[in-house]
């Protein structure tokens, strides 16, 4: 496997394999194993950008238990001379362990040479090593394999919950709090003699600063607060508050984006207390960013071991697997975390979240309405259902949610996004602008807002203003999910990287594409022979 290489070189290289077989008009089997989908999204975004100036089409085939026979279904393909092949999840192909998919591989191998066909088959670790096994004929046919195991990006959002550490000595109280409680402290701290008996006194100190600090989001001055306090805990043999100290500085190296120290901070904890639940769980989380999601679930089920009564665990367990999209094992684990404690409202929330992924739309609206039936005051619960009516056409109900969800949360930005949006969507322009406005009021680097108010001025004939909001939007670009980066470009007139960055946000979540078809900002992009392509894929 082609692992020691750069990932830019990967990329070249898969790129000078297709342009030779495109050049020659022969078969091209290439193979991408990954750990994390965070790479593979960035790496077809790459792909495509280059296959694109060879005049090539991608399409993306999402293997399913319907859709199981590769071969098949890409020899079909009306315009295959001209396409490249993008294919992923062959685990999820019908029949035990996937085997429909492993068997047609094997049985029509001979339609990728027929056929002519140039086809990238992204697989996960463990389909990598059950594809020699169960299609050991179609194997023998591939070219070249690539291996991408790079970190998971930081600038992809796309998921609706990412996992990060917890350190749970950070008291939930507000900012105004939080200030008066470190004012008090500081002069406690400043007081104190420099005396043996007053040591215990000082670390205590350092380490409830420190939390404070890092509710406040001041991390260089929580940093401080913790490595005093690690050298005074190691000075004292005080290992229980050195294993909090390590929690939190882990926390904020994670923040920081200092993976690697983060890790070594949780496993140091973890040595220290070899049953701190907390310590496993944050190092699972670091496995899970470092693009080691095997690791990552490994560990967390440890903890399980140790206490397989507590639902917080099980409810991080259940936030690892939907952070890497194993949407049943969430679904399993998250109610297991409701039977063992159903008055939590962030297990029925999660819960609701992977329905809506899984589009079991009625189980997503009774997990939502538990949610904020155990906290009315939560805002989330109330978006998502909008979220749910809204792609199911039912725009006033959907308006009421978010009207609810900003009685709880007047200066949420989001929802006042989707309530301009809904607004739009039923020809309430006026009403439309000033929920945008309002959006950036409360937060005026809201790029997400920057984009739609452009697109609302693009549709009223004001190319001017359009342009000041594009241009704000254009500095964040790199902080969008790709959902959002097509939604600039088609507003910015871009139809072909609009429909390519698309095309790639629906195979990424299919739950997207009910409101791709209805979202006022990719107007532009519907009149294009390209758009209705991917509507024919993503309708097959």
């Amino acid at each position: 496997m082609q692992n020691c290489m750069l990932f830019e070189d990967k990329i070249e290289s898969i790129i000078d394999e297709l342009s030779l077989a495109i050049k020659w008009d022969r078969p091209s089997i290439l193979v991408a194993v990954y750990q994390s989908e965070n790479v593979r999204w960035d790496a077809e975004v790459e792909l495509t950008d280059g296959l694109k100036q060879l005049g090539q089409d991608v399409y993306h085939l999402k293997v399913s238990k319907e859709q199981f026979d590769i071969p098949l279904v890409l020899s079909l393909h009306p315009k295959k001379e001209t396409t490249v092949f993008f294919v992923s999840g062959i685990n999820w192909g019908g029949g035990q362990w996937g085997r429909n998919t492993y068997k047609t591989l094997n049985l029509r191998r001979e339609f990728f040479v027929d056929h002519h066909l140039r086809v990238l088959l992204w697989l996960t670790k463990e389909e990598a090593e059950n594809l020699p096994r169960r299609s050991p004929d179609f194997w023998a046919f591939r070219h070249r394999v690539f291996e991408f195991t790079e970190l998971i990006s930081s600038t992809d959002h796309g998921h609706a919950f990412i996992s990060k550490p917890i350190w749970d000595d950070i008291p939930d109280v507000t900012l105004q709090e939080v200030n008066e409680m470190i004012v008090l402290r500081e002069e406690l701290l400043a007081s104190l003699p420099e005396t043996q008996e007053a040591h215990q006194t000082r670390l205590e100190l350092f380490y409830h600063l420190a939390a404070l600090y890092q509710k406040k989001g001041d991390h260089k001055k929580s940093l401080e607060m913790l490595e005093d306090g690690l050298a005074l805990s190691t000075e004292l043999s005080d290992l229980f508050t050195q294993r909090n100290i390590l929690l939190g500085l882990g926390t904020i190296y994670f923040d920081l984006g200092r993976l690697n120290e983060a890790r070594t901070a949780f496993q140091k904890a973890m040595d220290l207390d070899p049953k701190n639940l907390s310590a496993r769980i944050n190092l699972s989380v670091i496995q899970l960013h470092q693009a080691q999601p095997v690791e990552a679930i490994e560990t967390a089920e440890q903890a399980i071991t140790i206490d397989r009564h507590n639902a917080m665990v099980w409810y991080h367990l259940g936030n690892l697997h939907f952070d890497l999209g194993n949407f049943q094992e969430a679904l399993r684990t998250y109610k297991r975390c409701i039977r063992l404690d159903p008055s939590e409202s962030s297990y029925w929330f999660q819960l609701g979240l992977v329905y809506r992924f899984v589009e079991r739309n009625k189980d997503a609206i009774h997990a939502f309405n538990k949610a904020k039936g155990i906290d009315p005051a939560a805002a989330d619960p109330w978006i998502n259902l909008s979220l749910i009516y809204r792609d199911m056409g039912r725009y006033t109900e959907a308006a009421h949610k978010l009207s609810s969800a900003l009685e709880s949360d007047p200066k949420n930005a989001s929802a006042r996004i989707l309530l301009g949006h809904l607004n739009v969507l039923m020809e309430n322009h006026p009403e439309a602008k000033a929920e945008y406005q309002q959006a950036l009021e409360v937060d005026n680097k809201n790029t997400e807002a920057h984009i739609s108010i452009a697109a609302l001025h693009l549709k009223e004939g004001n190319e001017t203003e359009a342009g000041k909001h594009l241009e704000e939007a254009k500095k964040r670009m790199s902080t969008l999910c790709l959902y959002l980066q097509a939604c600039y470009h088609a507003v910015s007139g871009d139809i072909e990287k609009a429909t390519d960055l698309l095309t790639l946000a629906i195979e990424r979540q299919r739950f997207l594409l009910p409101w791709a078809l209805k979202d006022p900002r990719l107007d532009r992009i519907r009149a294009s022979s390209r758009y209705q392509t991917l509507l024919d894929q993503f309708f097959v």
